[in-house]
């Protein structure tokens, strides 16, 4: 078939802006596999907006620490994807949980690498903006895909180069504080860590990241 005078138009995204981290051995711990931490990287596309408050220093079940807004939408190649519309924040005891700051809000930490806040897969970075929560996962129809799923969201300094490979410093804090990441990572189990594999992944977690965020406070 030929087809004359035909009028292009571009597709309003950004192919580059967002991406899907698949499973694949763990770049800082390869013997750890598959996992969320891999350099197997899927283009997307997506945009989120994310407004939170930190009212409490230390998190407590009393804590006022909340998510005011948040809608993360995020798009596969071919053309299936999710939504996130819902964070409830988990409150608790300071010091219970797997770290110190597994609950409530945190502004401005050092996290990760070989910090003690977290496991040793990711590079240590600075997260201007890091939660623990339950949220409800959606496709892009609204339908929901799974319920009351631990979420892990981080907003940090950049930890993976221009070609998208994870850095592994886990001794200092080698991230790029010029530079913008976020990470949004459903774990592969329940609340009491039991095997429990995302619904709609088809590979058990969700790990997404998008670039180049805009952050105010």
């Amino acid at each position: 078939m030929m087809f004359e005078e035909v009028t292009l138009q571009q597709p309003n995204r950004e192919w580059e802006s967002a991406y899907e981290i698949l499973p694949g051995p763990a770049v800082i711990n390869p013997n750890m596999s598959p996992t969320p931490f891999s350099n197997r990287v899927a283009l997307g596309a997506g945009t989120y907006d994310l407004s939170v408050l930190d009212v409490n220093p230390e998190d407590s079940p009393s804590s006022e620490d909340r998510v005011e807004q948040v809608n993360i939408q995020y798009q596969r190649l071919n053309g299936t994807g999710f939504v996130i519309d819902n964070i409830d924040i988990i409150h608790k005891e300071k010091g219970s949980g797997d770290h110190t700051f597994f609950g409530g809000i945190g502004f401005d930490k050092v996290m990760h690498g070989n910090t003690g806040i977290g496991t040793n897969l990711m590079p240590q970075l600075t997260s201007e903006i890091t939660l623990w929560g339950t949220a409800d996962l959606k496709n892009l129809n609204g339908d929901v895909l799974d319920t009351n799923r631990l979420i892990h969201l981080m907003v940090g300094s950049r930890v993976r180069t221009d070609d998208l490979k994870l850095t592994t410093a886990v001794d200092t804090d080698q991230s790029d504080p010029n530079r913008r990441e976020t990470h949004i990572i459903f774990p592969p189990q329940d609340l009491q860590g039991n095997p429990s594999p995302v619904a709609g992944t088809k590979h058990g977690f969700l790990h997404l990241m998008f670039e180049n965020g805009t952050l105010g406070k």
